[in-house]
């Protein structure tokens, strides 16, 4: 296999890469990224701010920045227009966002 195309000789392979901004399919959430879906579940189409993630979830001994990590894997599982950034205050759930969350939530139990 040349290591630069990815091909065999003749045949013509596919190299399979993640595709960020769409879900990642049966990959279990970690207990932050649970807390964290919880707390954007539960405010309910209100902006929930960093240091609230960080308070509620149990971030707060951590960098104030572990929260935007967090959020960033997030919108990789859920998919880029499941969470909303609002500048300045923080983050929120979408209408779809919300039913992607919480069959997430409920396939990790």
């Amino acid at each position: 296999m040349c290591p630069f195309t990815h091909r065999s000789r003749g045949q013509n392979t596919q190299v399979l890469r993640p595709s960020y901004g769409h879900p990642v399919p049966h990959t279990p959430l970690s207990p932050t990224e649970q807390a964290v879906l919880r707390a954007l579940l539960s405010a309910d189409g209100r902006v929930v701010s960093r240091a609230t993630i960080a308070r509620d979830c149990g971030l707060g001994h951590l960098s104030a920045r572990r929260a935007d990590s967090v959020v960033a894997a997030l919108r990789q599982r859920l998919g880029s227009d499941a969470l909303a950034t609002v500048r300045q205050r923080g983050w929120m759930l979408t209408a779809e966002g919300v039913v992607s969350a919480r069959l997430m939530l409920a396939d990790s139990l």
